[in-house]
């Protein structure tokens, strides 16, 4: 008798929204070039944050970095934003006065920063590269910014080692900038949802998407997997993406391991009041350790 082939719903019980994450963290390719132009149109629609903040919100971010790094400094800064996407924080930077330079392993999100800064005449030096991997001789900016919720996308061992290395590239009067989603907003983010799209920066055609976010409090972090079908249910595309979840103190002694000392934190990154309570975000300003105590005390 000929076995029953398979259809889309065997699949995906096969597959089981609840196993281990591939590899045990992120499987989302962010360095394919064809996904990374698509991405890109995400960074550059106004009327989403799936990839960047609204623009007009990047201006007043930048402006209150500017704020920190001159009270900081006493005047402006070499910076290096890590992760940079398509260069918005770089540019407004240099506009406003510091030496940009910004790292990210997306190729179209590079090749669109360079073209944006040379049609504007702006000095801003764009590196092709994985902020995991990269690397800057000793003391090469005054300011590092990781933005966005990018330092919980990096395992726990891998933001270890990048906060390590981002200790010997700054100055010794430097400040570095971490924009982290909060525990609490992790936590809370979680259940299954469906819904059907006309197209996506993953497959072209209309296309059901079946999404699941769960919080694993053993292990600090938040899954968000996705599985993809197209309209004749076949799965196309499949990934995930996690999120390393940390407490306020968590995130002080983290710091204080690899070099640095936490001054202060924010609610968001316009200088929005830190609330433990309800917070989303968590905007963490560290100076390297040897400067003067901490104005911040943290507790869970």
């Amino acid at each position: 008798m000929k076995a029953k082939s398979k259809n889309w719903l065997d699949e995906l019980r096969d597959r089981r929204l609840n196993a281990p994450v591939k590899g045990g963290w992120s499987s989302f390719p962010w360095d394919d070039p064809e996904l990374s132009r698509q991405v890109l149109k995400l960074h550059l629609d106004s009327s989403n944050d799936q990839a960047s903040r609204p623009y007009d919100l990047i201006v007043a971010e930048c402006a209150f970095l500017d704020g920190i790094f001159r009270d900081a400094l006493g005047r402006p800064a070499r910076v290096c934003d890590l992760t940079c996407g398509p260069g918005f924080y770089a540019v407004e930077l240099t506009r406003l006065g510091h030496a940009a330079t910004g790292v990210d392993f997306s190729p179209a999100a590079i090749a669109y920063a360079r073209e944006q800064a040379a049609s504007l005449g702006l000095p801003i030096d764009y590196r092709e590269a994985d902020a995991r991997a990269v690397d800057f001789p000793d003391r090469s900016f005054e300011a590092v910014t990781l933005l966005y919720a990018q330092g919980n996308a990096f395992r726990p061992d891998e933001f270890r080692r990048v906060l390590e290395k981002i200790r010997r590239w700054i100055a010794d009067d430097g400040v570095l900038v971490l924009d982290l989603i909060t525990r609490n907003a992790l936590r809370e983010d979680v259940g299954r949802t469906w819904n059907i799209k006309e197209s996506s920066p993953f497959h072209e055609g209309r296309q059901l998407w079946l999404e699941e976010r769960r919080y694993l409090a053993e292990q600090r972090k938040q899954v968000h997997q996705v599985f993809i079908l197209d309209q004749h249910g076949k799965l196309v595309r499949e990934f995930a993406i996690c999120h390393a979840a940390y407490s306020p103190a968590e995130l002080e002694s983290l710091l204080l391991e690899t070099g640095w000392r936490l001054e202060t934190v924010f609610g968001d990154l316009t200088g929005r009041e830190y609330q433990a309570a309800d917070a989303e975000w968590l905007v963490a300003v560290a100076r390297p350790a040897g400067d003067p105590a901490r104005r911040w005390p943290l507790t869970d």
